[in-house]
C-alpha cells in the first residue's frame, strides 16, 4: 500500500477539523520527573503509608498500557483542597518535588507551571467515555487498535482523546477506509505507523449519510467488541498482530469495512487504491470552499502524495 514515486498531489495539516468530528487531542502530560506516576507495587508501598491519597490515585493509560494490559498510575490533584492536601505529607512532598524539577527546567513554559504543581502541561481528564488512538502503531497490524475507555482512567500523551464520540465514529475510525487514510498520508516511526491529529484525523473525509445510515454500522462495532471480550487471556496489541490476530475478530472487522465503504460508495471498493482515489476526490472536494478568498487556513505542514497511477 501506499505507493511511491513523483507525488504532486498535497493534504494540508490543519489545526481543527474540516470534517466535522469532534477534536482530537493528545492525553495527558504531566512534566513531574515521574513523581506523579507509580507503578502497581509503587502505588500499593505509597498507600500503605498514606492511605487517604488513594481517591487521587487514578489509572494511567497510555499506548503501551492499552496495548499490553500494563498497569500505572497517576496521582490526579486537580481538583484537591487545601484542606485534603494538607492531611497528605507525602503527597505535598512530592509537590515540592516536582516544582523544584519544573524550575531547574530550561523552558520558560515549564518554569511558568512550577507555580501550579497541581496541574499538569496538558491536563486531560475525562468525565464521560472516550476513544482513544496510540499515537504509534506496528505494521504488523492491519487496523490500529482503537478502544472506548471511561473515567476514572487519565489518558496519556502517548494517546490521542476523543471525548463523547459514538458507536459509529469508532467504527469508521476502526475501518479500512480511515486505514487507507493513515497508510496513505500518515507518518511513519520506524516501519510502524505514526497517528496524528493534524494531518490524519483533521482531514480524513466523512461519508456524506444521514444520521440514521451511520447508525447502520453499529451492529458490526458491537460485533468487534463481542469477539475482543472472548479473548481476556490476550492483550489488545496481540490480537490485532497480523499473523495471529483471531479468526471472528477479523471477520468482524471484515464486515464493518463493507458496511462503512458501502455508506462512501454503494458498490463498495476492491482495494485500497480504489478506497484512496476516493477519498482524495472527496478531500478535494471538502477543501474547495476553504480556498476561496477570505478562507484561507493556517498550513503548519503538509504530506504529499503518489498521483493516480504512480
Amino acid at each position: 500500500m501506499g505507493g511511491s514515486g513523483r507525488h504532486h498531489l498535497v493534504i494540508h495539516e490543519t489545526p481543527n477539523p474540516i470534517n466535522k468530528l469532534p477534536s482530537l487531542v493528545m492525553g495527558s502530560q504531566p512534566i513531574d520527573n515521574q513523581l506523579y506516576i507509580f507503578s502497581n507495587e509503587e502505588r500499593r508501598e505509597f498507600l500503605d503509608a498514606e492511605p487517604k491519597a488513594e481517591p487521587f490515585l487514578r489509572p494511567y493509560v497510555g499506548a503501551q498500557e492499552l496495548l499490553s494490559n500494563k498497569k500505572r498510575w497517576i496521582l490526579t490533584l486537580h481538583d484537591a483542597s487545601p484542606a485534603l492536601l494538607e492531611q497528605l505529607p507525602l503527597v505535598r512532598d512530592r509537590m515540592r518535588r516536582v516544582v523544584e524539577f519544573r524550575r531547574k527546567s530550561s523552558r520558560a513554559g515549564t518554569n511558568k507551571l512550577a507555580e501550579t504543581p497541581t496541574q499538569w502541561q496538558l491536563n486531560v481528564v475525562p468525565n464521560e467515555p472516550f476513544i482513544v488512538i496510540p499515537g504509534n502503531s506496528s505494521s504488523n497490524r492491519e487496523y490500529v487498535p482503537l478502544a472506548y475507555l471511561h473515567p476514572p482512567i487519565v489518558p496519556s500523551n502517548a494517546l490521542y482523546v476523543l471525548s463523547g464520540a459514538s458507536l459509529p465514529t469508532f467504527g469508521i475510525l476502526s475501518s479500512a477506509m480511515h486505514m487507507c487514510w493513515l497508510d496513505y498520508i500518515g507518518g511513519r516511526l520506524g516501519d510502524g505507523y505514526r497517528y496524528s491529529a493534524g494531518i490524519v484525523f483533521n482531514t480524513f473525509p466523512l461519508p456524506r449519510v444521514s444520521q440514521s445510515s451511520l447508525e447502520r454500522i453499529t451492529p458490526f462495532v458491537q460485533e468487534i467488541f463481542r469477539a475482543r471480550a472472548q479473548y481476556k487471556d490476550s492483550t489488545l496489541g496481540q490480537m490485532y498482530t497480523s499473523l495471529i490476530m483471531p479468526t471472528d475478530l477479523r471477520r468482524a472487522h471484515r464486515k464493518l469495512d463493507s458496511a462503512v465503504d458501502r455508506l462512501y460508495r454503494k458498490s463498495g471498493f476492491t482495494s485500497n487504491q480504489e478506497r484512496f482515489e476516493f477519498l482524495m476526490k472527496m478531500y478535494e472536494e471538502m477543501i474547495a470552499p476553504l480556498s476561496k478568498p477570505g478562507k484561507g487556513r493556517r498550513r503548519k505542514k503538509s504530506k504529499s502524495l503518489p498521483s493516480k497511477g504512480e
